[in-house]
């Protein structure tokens, strides 16, 4: 894409082709995936959930299982580090 970027192609700044063809293949992907992907059936462990304080406390619960993972954990903590220097250039 930042090859593109500062050529004109047809007439039209490089970037915006590239953001026309990232869409389009966006869009593509989307069609195949209705046409031909089936949603799994809903188990009824996802009815048992119930409604209201019930559903929470279990969306809370799935959440919570994730750090678990040390894997998702490192990815968290890489992420609060990764987005200091970020931060900092923006610092007036």
């Amino acid at each position: 894409g930042t090859n593109m970027a500062r050529k004109q192609i047809f007439g039209t700044h490089g970037w915006r082709i590239a953001f026309i063809i990232v869409g389009v293949a966006s869009v593509l992907v989307g069609v195949f995936a209705f046409a031909f992907m089936e949603e799994p059936r809903r188990s009824s462990r996802a009815n048992a959930k119930g409604r209201g304080l019930g559903a929470v406390w279990a969306e809370l619960r799935e959440l919570l299982s994730y750090f678990r993972l040390p894997s998702f954990c490192v990815l968290i903590v890489q992420g609060c580090f990764g987005s200091v220097p970020w931060n900092a250039l923006g610092y007036e």
